[in-house]
């Protein structure tokens, strides 16, 4: 791989994020903390002046070296120089490989991650499973407490486990969908979460489903016919597949799920409320869901940013974010999928051999701790690097 210089400038422009990011977990830990919903409460103490809650020094203390090394990501570079050939061979650089803020670290976790999940996806497809591409949207919020984020997005996965448990479990079984359409035998999901000043927070999953049993093409047709979309600029229409775990997904979501109520729902893409037992539901929406077979851009729509740096323009949506994100894990896999190792933390080494002109030189070790004088000192040496993953920790 070639860092050229143009990639180098845009990774230093997107650093400038890291230092507000920095600032902004610096203020959070200034700030006295309420323990948070879920296995991951932060230790509390008590101020014995002011009776005040506040965060453990233990705890401060952590949020503070994750300051740090979000704003020192990719300080020091370590590499090996051949003067007379002017190439740069990169050995180490430091990294803070918080993949929910850093904008360079994101995007590095999310090309390892496509990699990694390509090969394992070839290897099924060996096996006789069958891949789908499934995103589940609920309604977008205006968080009002500090947790009011957090425990929107507890519910959205605890959700997501019914509906993995409706689909995966053996149609004898009393807690299966025994009207289901697909099989869901693993899968991985994937937590999204947007942000707009209009409609506030959209947390949503994106999830690869494998399934042994193939869905009929005709099932996966769109042939009902749906809103009009803004983004896409057109009218939607849905398919058959879609319009079940649309209905499924909606009755989960506000909690009225029975077979009754999906028998007795009528469900059209076109309208925003649906009719249950005959009657329109005005205290629920028709869900939007995506179902169709999993294609390249698949894998880069289940495994994109978490969080879209661009959109956390203050600190009160960071606060939100960070306290949403707090000791979850953003991706899952499940089912058959389970067991495959998608652990990407580690850094892989294949050296490939160097180019020819460098072969009869000895090189010389260069740290660099600006990152702009990649691309202005040594603007006229080739960088490359010969590590798998591109960059390691320093």
């Amino acid at each position: 791989m070639e860092y050229t210089n143009e990639m180098l400038e845009e990774m230093q422009k997107r650093r400038k994020f890291n230092k507000q990011v920095a600032l902004w977990l610096k203020k959070y830990v200034e700030e006295p903390q309420i323990p948070l919903s879920g296995s991951h409460i932060p230790t509390v103490i008590i101020d014995p002046e002011t009776g005040e809650i506040v965060t453990s020094i233990k705890y401060n203390l952590k949020i503070y070296n994750r300051a740090e090394r979000i704003l020192h990501c990719l300080d020091n570079w370590n590499w090996d120089t051949y003067h007379k050939a002017k190439i740069m061979d990169l050995k180490r650089v430091n990294l803070c490989h918080d993949i929910h803020f850093c904008p360079n670290c994101k995007i590095l976790e999310t090309c390892k991650y496509i990699h990694k999940m390509s090969n394992i996806y070839k290897s099924m497809l060996s096996e006789g499973y069958h891949f789908y591409f499934l995103t589940l949207t609920v309604p977008s919020i205006h968080a009002t407490d500090d947790d009011s984020l957090r425990l929107y997005v507890d519910k959205l996965c605890k959700n997501f486990s019914k509906l993995k448990v409706l689909y995966s479990s053996d149609k004898s079984n009393k807690n299966s969908f025994s009207k289901r359409s697909i099989d869901f035998d693993g899968g991985i999901r994937v937590l999204e979460i947007t942000h707009n000043d209009k409609s506030g927070y959209h947390p949503h999953l994106h999830c690869i489903i494998a399934s042994k049993n193939k869905i009929p093409a005709a099932l996966l047709k769109p042939k009902y016919k749906a809103k009009y979309s803004r983004k896409r600029k057109k009218v939607d229409y849905k398919n058959e597949v879609e319009c079940e775990l649309a209905k499924i997904w909606t009755l989960i979501h506000y909690g009225c799920y029975r077979v009754s109520n999906y028998d007795n729902y009528i469900y059209d893409p076109r309208y925003t409320h649906p009719i249950i037992k005959g009657r329109k539901r005005e205290d629920i929406k028709n869900l939007e869901v995506n179902f169709r077979e999993l294609d390249p851009n698949g894998f880069k729509e289940t495994f994109s940013y978490v969080v879209k740096s661009s959109e956390i323009t203050s600190y009160p949506i960071f606060k939100q974010m960070y306290i949403a994100l707090i000791g979850r894990h953003v991706r899952q896999a499940f089912g058959c999928m389970y067991d495959k190792k998608l652990d990407v933390s580690t850094a892989e080494f294949r050296k490939e051999s160097l180019p020819p002109e460098c072969i009869e030189e000895t090189p010389e070790s260069l740290f660099v701790h600006r990152m702009e004088e990649l691309y202005t000192v040594w603007a006229d040496y080739k960088k490359i690097s010969r590590i798998n993953t591109k960059m390691v920790s320093y």
